[in-house]
């Protein structure tokens, strides 16, 4: 659910910029307006809201006006775009220009009006916090764990939590659980954690359009 409302908040955004050109969306207080009412309307889970040029530069943003032009080119979403994929899920970051600890989730922006560069971008971005506390509240054993990861094993959410940027530093650690997960036989599954070296049983389900996953490791000593 959490996911549909972001693919909603990126569909109003992308349609609060159509017709307009970079130069008219970066004056636009009404566009940016936009923004800040849907960012609002996803909180706590949404951090932001905004939109960058064919350059990877904020044009327009819900959080300031007028909106500085932070360089994202660096950002794994829009190489991931660039590659050629639909929508994509950023690692956890520190968002630039505020600092907010988020991951990002972008799809191509409209074209604009006579502008045969690149389309753009339209970025939302989830707080892991919520997600974090959701999941203390359904374990069901000390030791249990969930993670909400990228296909990639980038984690961007879980319980209990990692300190900022260890998620993506897992990653290579966290591909044979990854790997386990290929066959529908195998989304039940014995496993040690690479994180904490506990064997646990684990569940994983996947998002049907996002490259994203959810893992619930049920602790073994629960079961003895």
């Amino acid at each position: 659910r959490t996911f549909g409302t972001q693919d909603a908040i990126l569909s109003g955004a992308a349609r609060a910029t159509v017709g307009l050109s970079w130069e008219e969306l970066r004056a636009s207080q009404t566009v940016h307006r936009t923004l800040a009412e849907l960012a609002t309307a996803g909180a706590p889970l949404v951090g932001g809201v905004l939109v960058a040029d064919g350059a990877n530069r904020t044009a327009v943003a819900s959080f300031e006006f007028p909106a500085r032009p932070v360089d994202l080119s660096d950002r794994d979403y829009i190489q991931a775009l660039r590659a050629g994929a639909p929508r994509a899920v950023g690692e956890v970051v520190e968002s630039r220009p505020l600092g907010w600890r988020v991951f990002p989730v972008a799809r191509p922006a409209p074209s604009r009006p006579g502008d045969t560069g690149p389309p753009g971008t339209v970025i939302s971005s989830f707080s892991p916090a919520p997600f974090e506390e959701f999941y203390s509240a359904v374990v069901e054993n000390q030791g249990d764990i969930v993670a909400l990861m990228r296909s990639d094993g980038a984690v961007l959410a879980r319980y209990p939590p990692v300190s900022a940027g260890e998620g993506a530093r897992l990653r290579p650690a966290l591909s044979p659980l990854m790997e386990a997960r290929q066959g529908p036989a195998r989304r039940v599954f014995l496993s040690t954690s690479p994180v904490d070296g506990q064997r646990r049983l684990y569940a994983i389900r996947e998002l049907a359009e996002w490259p994203v996953v959810v893992a619930y490791g049920l602790n073994m000593d629960a079961l003895h």
